[in-house]
């Protein structure tokens, strides 16, 4: 028997549908967007390590001066800084908070700077600290509110540390 016109497209056409409803392993969706805030917060942590070692070899230079006891304490400003932005990038081996610097009377006496090179090392030490608050506050139009709350507050300390080290 022959199969008549109409059973075979029929047949035909079943076997389309079939074909085209057949479940085909879809791809998988994207990942989610990288947060901005991780990046953000690793630049201001970034900027604030360079700070810290920038301020430790200022400090090297200008042990048992005047100027001595202002870069400790922003130093120490920095250092906690840095704990402020930690926390939100664990695991990360790189942002773990520097010790403190030892006072000047657990250091080896070391010749005094003159008041010029102590006077370069403050002025050097604003410019780091413009330059970091610039930094800070550039980046808060694009972080999520509590980032751009913190940079703000970073932005705003630098600042004053660049007018107390220019003074």
């Amino acid at each position: 028997m022959t199969p008549s016109r109409r059973s075979v497209l029929a047949a035909t056409g079943a076997a389309l549908v079939t074909a085209c409803t057949r479940s085909r392993a879809r791809p998988a969706p994207p990942p989610p967007p990288a947060d901005p805030d991780v990046a953000l917060r690793a630049q201001a942590v970034a900027r604030e390590q360079s700070l810290i070692s920038e301020l430790d070899r200022s400090l090297a230079v200008v042990a048992g001066t005047p100027a001595a006891a202002l870069l400790r304490q922003v130093r120490a400003d920095h250092v906690v800084h840095l704990q402020a932005l930690v926390p939100a990038l664990p695991g990360d081996p790189g942002v773990n908070p520097p010790a403190p610097t030892p006072s000047v009377g657990s250091r080896p006496s070391a010749p005094a700077a003159t008041a010029r090179t102590q006077a370069a090392h403050r002025r050097a030490q604003a410019a780091r600290e413009r330059s970091a608050a610039a930094a800070h506050a550039s980046a808060t139009g694009t972080a999520s509110g509590p980032l751009a709350a913190l940079l703000a507050q970073l932005a705003a300390s630098e600042a004053s540390h660049a007018a107390v080290a220019a003074a």
